[in-house]
């Protein structure tokens, strides 16, 4: 039976954990309250710069991606675990049925590594159309 180092395992579990090509998501929280709707998204380690919150163009879905860079050190390093994530991040979030949304009144705070997304609820539109008499 073939022995395999701890370098070598190392090696193969760091290309399937964490290539830079993979995009990762990050995890969330969703809630509402009688009048808005929240996210919050988890980010510790991401720059504020390094953001972006868009919605799909029917505003059904808020779309967030960005980066986490990869630390960079002055000497050569050994890693002994490596489970954050690094690289590009996508993360499409549904709004939950039901719940309409005010676009323009869409407020977002990042404090200490988590991205906050406050949404102002609509009254229900209308999806039902009467034929008149």
């Amino acid at each position: 039976m073939r022995k395999i180092g701890e370098d070598t395992l190392f090696h193969l579990f760091k290309q399937g954990h964490n290539k830079k090509d993979d995009v990762w998501e990050p995890k969330v929280d969703i809630f509402e309250t009688s009048c808005r709707l929240y996210i919050r998204v988890a980010l510790a380690g991401v720059a504020k710069e390094d953001i972006g919150i868009a919605f799909s163009d029917t505003f059904d879905c808020l779309i967030i991606n960005g980066e986490r860079k990869e630390p960079s050190f002055a000497n050569p390093i050994k890693y002994h675990r490596l489970e954050i994530y690094y690289g590009s991040f996508e993360k499409r979030i549904d709004i939950p049925a039901g719940i309409f949304i005010e676009p323009g009144s869409a407020r977002a705070e990042f404090r200490s590594g988590i991205l906050t997304i406050e949404l102002t609820k609509k009254d229900n539109i209308t999806t039902h159309i009467s034929i008149a008499d």
